[in-house]
């Protein structure tokens, strides 16, 4: 029989709940910041450094302050998303439910926005858009895009849920962001091959959830650091399939 051994005293949980992990790491940093305070005033302390001491503490304290409110505010959009995703595979076993998923607005991005965020992956910047990977009806291959988005709807997963998001850089010019160091533009990539990529991907019959899955994370990875084919930016070419 296997024995593991016993977590450390305070020691960092294992998990990837990331609201438990940042809740932990508040409490540590209170908890040494309020260790600091009880600590006894040096002895000869000049005007000067007991200022610098108080002035210190203030920006400590204060730092602590934000820290609790964005923790509350991420508990918010957490529990919004699980929520959206409870009720996105209750829907997904009905046809009814179906019909509903289909026409869940996906403009503007907003809930994609705060999804995002409840997974740790925020906005990186004011020039950042997010980016629906399936997008909710194309421009171009509007019956292929829609079956795209219908192999989402049977695996319950919702066009604004964050698997099928990614932040892009808005323009040519605010490429090379270090959060998105090899991602197109957004606006460069509103094309026919786009889509084309994407039905290829997700267009199949009998695709299973965990290839859908893995085939989500898989964009958003290429989207954001680069290997995406570099037919998506070029013109229309009906003679490429999308591989």
């Amino acid at each position: 029989m296997k024995i593991e051994q016993p977590a450390a005293p305070n020691s960092r949980p294992k998990t990837t709940n990331l609201l438990a992990l940042a809740i932990y790491d508040f409490e540590q940093k209170a908890k040494a910041f309020h260790n600091e305070q009880a600590c006894s005033v040096p002895k000869n302390e000049t005007p000067e450094a007991r200022k610098a001491r108080d002035n210190q503490r203030k920006v400590d304290f204060a730092h602590l302050q934000c820290e609790r409110t964005r923790i509350k505010q991420f508990a918010a959009i957490q529990a919004t998303l699980e929520q959206y995703k409870k009720d996105n595979h209750a829907l997904s076993k009905t046809d009814t439910g179906i019909d509903v998923l289909m026409n869940e607005a996906h403009h503007p991005t907003e809930s994609l926005n705060n999804h995002l965020a409840a997974i740790a992956e925020p906005k990186p910047s004011v020039r950042h858009d997010a980016h629906h990977i399936v997008m909710g009806k194309g421009k171009y291959q509007q019956a292929q895009m829609i079956d795209a988005r219908l192999a989402l709807r049977l695996h319950g997963i919702g066009i604004n849920d964050p698997r099928n998001g990614v932040w892009l850089p808005r323009e040519y010019k605010d490429k090379g962001h270090w959060a998105t160091p090899g991602a197109p533009a957004h606006k460069e990539i509103h094309r026919y091959n786009y889509e084309t990529w994407i039905v290829s991907k997700f267009a199949i019959p009998g695709i299973s959830k965990r290839v859908l899955i893995d085939r989500l994370r898989e964009c958003k990875t290429v989207l954001k650091y680069g290997g995406y084919p570099p037919e998506i930016v070029k013109p229309k070419d009906t003679e490429w399939s999308g591989d």
